[in-house]
């Protein structure tokens, strides 16, 4: 299918010479003036590239392609001139109204040649939204999902544990405590902290998450944290941690009593400043993070044997009462197995 080009210009023989030369690359539209040229772009969402002439009565081709955008943003902008109004069509481009100009009189070869430039870019660009637009369909999809999946009022039985469960759920979802879920290995502890992502007004800001067990701990910090290039043998680029990707939304850390002594130092001072630096850096990095934990671990036993630290643990636990609101942090014990749910 021909791509579709509007070429607008007050002189009836260059358009005829337009459409002319180009009626076999192109599905070409004519008009002889800006309002009548606006009509068209109004009428013809299809339109990938708007070619225009510069000194036009009542309006400027600047000016016109600056309307045209306002209606198509998506559709390349030309503009062909006998005249070298420099200067505005400098602004034009550096405003982004306008992606090339020519100067009359055009070369069939060149001129093509420009057109196929403007119209692949355009490609490219059509081609980006559609990718776009299906991730966010994909997305709203699995939103969709996911909610269906955490709408516990469809859930019925009698187990007390598992009602428990879903109820400290639902009351600290809303807020923006810190959680931390404690269980046995096996025992749904990462899909609690989806759920509460989900059902928390952060669900549309990303969730991430990360398994403190299974990194050393250059490597742990360097993936909570982030590093700058060169901090370190194999650093060949700066690359953001899990705090700043999580940023505006829910940071998961699964098996936090894993955490050396060095890294909870740095997570305190995340969780009580809400800043940190990247591992090599010295710029000082704020973020607005929801902090939701697991353990398998007796966190208590570990601070006695000094291998946890009690200010981190009063940071990211608390004692969730059933009629009580939430400030700063709960604790969920889901001793129900995977199997269970």
């Amino acid at each position: 299918m021909k791509k579709i080009i509007l070429y607008v210009d007050d002189d009836m023989a260059n358009l005829q010479t337009f459409k002319r030369s180009f009626r076999f690359d192109y599905e070409v539209l004519i008009a002889d003036s800006a309002t009548k040229g606006l009509e068209i772009v109004k009428a013809t969402p299809e339109i990938a590239l708007v070619v225009t002439d510069q000194r036009m009565p009542n309006m400027k081709g600047t000016e016109f392609l600056s309307h045209t955008m306002k209606i198509n943003p998506y559709a390349q902008r030309m503009i062909l001139t006998a005249f070298t109004d420099l200067d505005a069509l400098l602004k034009a481009i550096n405003d982004g109204h306008v992606y090339d100009y020519i100067v009359k009189p055009w070369d069939y070869e060149d001129l093509k040649k420009r057109i196929d430039k403007a119209l692949s870019i355009y490609d490219d660009k059509m081609n980006a939204i559609k990718q776009l637009m299906a991730a966010q369909t994909e997305n709203s999809y699995l939103k969709e999902q996911i909610l269906e999946s955490y709408d516990f009022k469809n859930i019925i039985g009698t187990d007390g544990e598992l009602r428990q469960v879903i109820e400290q759920i639902k009351k600290v979802s809303p807020t923006n405590a810190t959680v931390l879920i404690r269980g046995e290995s096996g025992t749904v502890k990462e899909l609690i902290a989806h759920a509460i992502h989900a059902l928390s007004k952060r669900s549309e800001e990303p969730f991430i998450k990360l398994n403190c067990a299974a990194l050393s701990i250059g490597v742990l910090e360097s993936e909570l944290f982030g590093h700058e290039k060169g901090a370190f043998t194999g650093a060949l680029a700066a690359r953001k941690g899990r705090f700043e990707l999580a940023d505006k939304g829910t940071l998961f850390l699964d098996e936090i009593g894993d955490l050396l002594d060095s890294v909870q130092v740095k997570l305190l001072r995340v969780l009580q400043e809400k800043e940190f630096e990247r591992v090599g850096g010295s710029v000082t990095k704020q973020v607005d993070v929801r902090l939701l934990a697991a353990t398998h671990q007796p966190l208590e036993k570990l601070i006695t044997e000094g291998k946890f630290r009690n200010r981190c643990f009063d940071k990211v636990r608390g004692e969730y009462q059933q009629n009580s609101k939430i400030n700063g942090c709960a604790t969920i014990y889901p001793c129900i197995p995977l199997a269970k749910i």
